[in-house]
């Protein structure tokens, strides 16, 4: 009977029965598309893992005796050392020669696999890949023989040597980027035979690149714990440990922090959803009111009436969750593989990528069952509203009568009289209404504020802190075998000359050149760092005052820095393993050219900068040394946007007539940046499609809702003289209102989670994010589809009321 009877009322309220088809699908299909998502996900990165290497970290500055306790770890399973044997002194060429060594085998790479001869096997043959030999202006054969250049482990006298091609490596295509070639490193392998006869034993350096036991048992953070452990087990610490976090979390377990987000957002989801379908039925059970009230009075008792909404529920699930499951398993299946092949197109991290599995057994049968609790959730509290109705109040109920002691009216009525009227007679209904369109907007401007942060602009202003160019001077600070290229000595003939600034000042289309200094020092304070000179460098206000937002120890005030002859540690991450800290007092010993100008400096904050400097001291600090030679390192070139190519043509003739310089330039970088940054966006930006179309989606859902329901109501005021623009204009009133609460939540509530999520991402280094970046044209975005749509929808349901008689409308039931 009641089965029966709810089968009769999905036909009957064919309008209701649409709208709860729709919500529940849409929560299907979006709660099944981001499971798909992120199982292809997994599979591609799966993909994208074995195409790079399987190693779990490299532990880095090794001796001897560590990389012989590292074989014999119970818990390191493979092992491979490499060491940079020399580096290639070669025109402008950033080359190395290294020599690897696989000590317990189990280690793949994805590059750098021989495919053509043998290994380097005497002290005169190389193995590399066919772009380094090209740079060295050989042809890449194996059996041809050439000279190289280099510095052993990149000190100590030039040597010249002859080798023979013994074998030809993969490597990976950078044919598609734009960037000059001191930007690319190159390297070559050369044989333990000519390691053995140049470095002695006692002083070789490793980077032993290991996997540990576990991969298969242990979730992320217990193998990256494993991985610490045996670090510290061999006398190093955390520092030196690079952890492969990008296999890691597709090889393991998810850690705890990747556990949260999920639960987070299907949590979130979960919640959103309910909401939709709960405010359908909280509208539905006010409007049947006087319907359930005959049930009653029939002999319905409160038990068959909760069962008869859970069962009209349950039914229209079983419609709509198929629909829901086939459409998000459709929609990911056809398009991340599109995306994920535009996002390699601008990579160097290209592979061939194979069918990406999206289907998941477990993944569909967690969202019906979470499809379903939703739904039983959200119709709870109708279940319990339709049950507490009795028989009498049932037909006397008026929506506004409940709790009303008094009514409020006036002398004249409009349309937005009436349409405010509307909304504050049920104050919850308009507040549910609200918050159900309120949420996917509030999902879109938060995802779309770290979004927005993500750009490669920031990761070049890494390199060229808000200018168009860099010149770079390159130099050394402890080169004992040529003491030309310290930079004390190169000060003394400092190739910044002033003519050199002139020139580029008068390049046109040059705004402003601004210059970095940079002197060696020394100290007898009692820490390894100070083992050999250091650099020192000037620092601006506008830096120091970028800075304060992200001191890791002390307090940053420039003008404490003056007046109390303060400096700042731009390494914080090492300060503990070099014993400094907060408050200790310095005594340096400058190097000018021959000169040697005592400076006492006390270090009053750390951050963590990454630039060449160790530590800095104010602009006015700096120039009171009195320094007699040009200290210039480095210049930061801005250009007109209109002249920017000319102006890279012009730099890059003064740089290539000084061997010393390097350019940096935005166009280069940005590319650099990009590859990083669009692999992340593109996905994101998918996800983010999705969660504004179900948000649109929702909001047509819920401005029908509010209108149907209300179709014989609306029907009586136009049977009292409402014309039908009149009708169009309250309806657009609404929704207006609507609108606005929807706005006013997704500017405050969602440009506020927006933000917090930038700084988790700026303080976990997520993408490099540093500087926020307001979402301005997705806002704007947003307010014009809400908008419009709210006026697409009234004129669409309006034109549809029209084409029902008055009369029709008014018996609507």
């Amino acid at each position: 009977m009641i089965t029966s009877l709810a089968g009769k009322r999905i036909r009957y309220n064919k309008s209701r029965t649409l709208l709860t088809v729709i919500a529940i699908t849409l929560t299907t299909m979006l709660l099944m598309a981001l499971g798909t998502s992120a199982v292809g996900l997994l599979d591609f990165n799966k993909q994208q893992a074995a195409a790079t290497t399987n190693a779990h970290a490299t532990v880095k500055g090794l001796t001897h005796q560590q990389v012989e306790k590292l074989s014999n770890h119970a818990d390191v399973e493979s092992l491979k050392t490499n060491e940079i044997f020399a580096t290639i002194d070669y025109d402008r060429m950033n080359g190395y020669l290294t020599y690897t060594d696989e000590i317990k085998d189990g280690i793949v790479q994805g590059v750098g696999n021989l495919v053509e001869g043998h290994e380097a096997e005497k002290a005169d043959e190389i193995v590399g890949s066919r772009a380094f030999f090209e740079r060295m202006d050989v042809e890449p054969e194996v059996g041809n023989t050439f000279s190289i250049s280099f510095r052993v482990q990149g000190k100590g006298e030039i040597l010249t040597r002859d080798f023979t091609i013994s074998g030809i490596v993969s490597d990976r295509d950078i044919s598609q980027l734009d960037i000059s070639d001191s930007r690319i490193a190159y390297g070559a392998q050369i044989s333990e035979a000519l390691v053995d006869e140049m470095i002695p034993a006692a002083d070789r350096v490793y980077n032993a690149t290991i996997r540990v036991m576990g991969e298969g048992q242990l979730d992320y953070d217990a193998m990256c714990q494993r991985i610490n452990d045996v670090a510290k087990d061999i006398g190093t610490n955390e520092n030196y440990v690079d952890i492969n976090k990008e296999y890691l979390m597709v090889a393991t377990d998810p850690g705890t922090d990747t556990i949260r987000v999920v639960v987070a957002v299907a949590l979130l989801i979960a919640i959103f959803s309910g909401i939709v379908i709960y405010s359908i039925y909280y509208v539905g059970v006010i409007t049947d009111v006087q319907e359930i009230g005959k049930l009653k009075a029939l002999g319905a008792s409160k038990k068959q009436v909760r069962k008869l909404l859970l069962r009209e529920g349950m039914f229209v699930s079983a419609i709509s969750i198929p629909i829901g499951l086939i459409l998000g398993f459709l929609i990911p299946y056809i398009f991340l593989p599109i995306v994920m092949e535009k996002g390699m197109e601008i990579s160097i991290m290209s592979f061939d990528m194979g069918e990406i599995h999206m289907f998941s057994l477990p993944v569909l049968l967690l969202v019906i069952a979470v499809v379903v609790v939703t739904v039983y959730i959200s119709l709870l509290k109708p279940m319990r509203m339709a049950g507490k109705i009795s028989p009498i109040e049932a037909i006397r109920y008026q929506e506004s009568s409940k709790n009303k002691k008094l009514r409020t009216g006036n002398i004249s009525v409009n349309v937005f009289r009436l349409a405010k009227a509307n909304l504050l007679r049920n104050k919850k209904r308009t507040i549910v209404t609200m918050v159900t369109m309120g949420l996917s907007c509030v999902l879109f401007m938060s995802m779309a504020g770290i979004l927005n942060s993500m750009r490669a602009d920031d990761i070049a202003d890494r390199q060229l802190e808000g200018s168009d160019f860099k010149i770079e001077m390159d130099y050394d600070v402890n080169d004992e075998t040529y003491p030309e290229n310290n930079l004390e000595n190169i000060n003394k003939n400092n190739p910044f000359t002033d003519e050199l600034l002139r020139q580029i000042l008068e390049i046109d289309g040059v705004e402003d050149v601004r210059s970095v200094h940079e002197v060696p020092a020394s100290t007898d304070f009692p820490s390894e760092l100070f083992e050999g000179r250091i650099i020192i460098s000037d620092v601006s206000r506008d830096k120091v005052e970028q800075w304060e937002e992200d001191v890791k120890r002390g307090q940053l005030d420039y003008d404490k820095l003056v007046d109390e002859s303060g400096t700042v540690f731009t390494s914080d991450t090492f300060m503990d393993e070099y014993g400094l800290k907060v408050g200790d007092e310095i005594d340096f010993t400058i190097y000018d050219g021959d000169r040697q100008i005592p400076l006492s400096v006390t270090i009053q904050a750390s951050v963590s900068d990454g630039g060449v400097a160790t530590f800095v001291i104010p602009e006015e600090t700096y120039e009171g040394l009195g320094l007699e030679n040009n200290s210039i390192t480095n210049l930061f070139v801005s250009v007109d946007d209109d002249s920017y190519d000319e102006a890279k043509t012009a730099l890059q003739n003064i740089v290539d007539e000084n061997e010393r310089f390097s350019l940096y330039s935005r166009d280069e970088e940005m590319d650099i940046g990009a590859m990083s940054v669009n692999m992340v966006k593109y996905p994101m930006y998918a996800i983010l499609l999705m969660i504004a179309v179900i948000g649109f989606m929702n909001l047509i859902n819920t401005m029908i809702t509010s209108i149907i329901t209300r179709k014989k109501e609306l029907g009586m005021l136009q049977a009292i003289g409402l014309s039908d623009r009149q009708l169009t204009r309250m309806l657009a009133g609404e929704g207006m209102v609507f609108t606005a609460g929807t706005l006013v939540a997704s500017l405050t509530l969602g440009n506020v989670l927006g933000y917090l999520i930038f700084l988790w991402g700026r303080d976990s280094g997520f993408m490099s994010v540093t500087q926020y970046h307001y979402p301005l044209w997705e806002s704007l975005l947003l307010a014009a589809v809400l908008i419009v749509g709210q006026l697409l929808v009234t004129w669409a349901i309006g034109k549809r009321m029209r084409r029902e008689s008055l009369i029709d409308r008014i018996r609507n039931e």
